[in-house]
């Protein structure tokens, strides 16, 4: 049997280790020699643990020097299947544990899909909220022109599509082919979603509108509030009080 087929085989039962979670044939594969940053069928050793949910095996992977960054096939970095998870559902956990170890939250795979958007068609709520506060571009396109918000209303996921529009998305952009996130909901069959994006649009618009009024009002009382206190503070000048004198004793 020649090295190569050898090592293949090795790296074959690696992977088989990965997806079962056996962290102990995994640490024997490695004291063999087994890499931790071969590919196999087009994932990385990372890749693979994390989009099985596997987390006792990336964490190991993690401590041997595995390539945080490293792609699959499709382009994707760990953190990506992180935020759509094994079941389209995301897996906050693991996506905590990987930007701990530094994995870039702004990166994108092939398509120019970008990990916020993998989360939003997971419907992920929390893997958004946790991407979003890394200062995300929430309304990043991908080649095709979809943002994040089209993904979430494409899923018909409804507390995601609240969740991005309430953050700042743009509803009314456009995707390539001249649909907007509502377009999106309405081709997969999902009419309580373009009602809802068109709901939480108008309250957002509110919301603004009350916050900036207040800002205004706060604004101008404190206008008011400087001018009475600089015409107390500010001391009284009498002007010409000689000629006033002259006035009272020649008059």
């Amino acid at each position: 049997m020649t090295e190569e087929v050898v090592n293949n085989l090795r790296a074959e039962k690696f992977f088989d280790a990965i997806c079962a979670d056996n962290v102990a044939v995994m640490e024997d594969l490695i004291a063999q020699g087994q890499g931790v940053n071969v590919l196999v069928d087009g994932m990385t050793p990372l890749t693979r643990a994390v989009e099985k949910g596997q987390k006792r095996a990336a964490e190991l992977l993690l401590r041997e020097g595995a390539e945080i960054e490293g792609r699959s096939w499709e382009g994707r970095t760990a953190l990506s299947y992180a935020a759509r998870g094994e079941m389209d559902e995301g897996n906050l956990e693991l996506a905590k544990r990987l930007l701990q170890k530094g994995a870039n939250p702004h990166s994108t795979d092939d398509a120019g899909n970008s990990v916020l958007m993998h989360a939003a068609l997971a419907g992920s709520t929390e893997v958004i909220g946790l991407l979003l506060g890394k200062g995300v571009d929430i309304n990043h396109a991908r080649k095709s022109g979809d943002t994040a918000l089209h993904h979430a209303a494409w899923g018909g996921h409804a507390e995601a599509v609240v969740l991005l529009i309430e953050s700042g998305a743009d509803a009314s952009r456009d995707n390539e082919d001249g649909e907007d996130a509502k377009c999106s909901a309405a081709a997969m069959g999902h009419p309580e979603i373009v009602t809802l994006i068109t709901a939480t649009v108008l309250a957002r618009e509110r919301r603004l509108a009350a916050e900036r009024a207040e800002e205004e009002r706060l604004n101008n009382l404190k206008g008011i509030v400087s001018a009475v206190h600089g015409g107390i503070d500010a001391p009284v000048q009498v002007r010409k009080p000689l000629k006033l004198l002259r006035g009272f004793v020649h008059g």
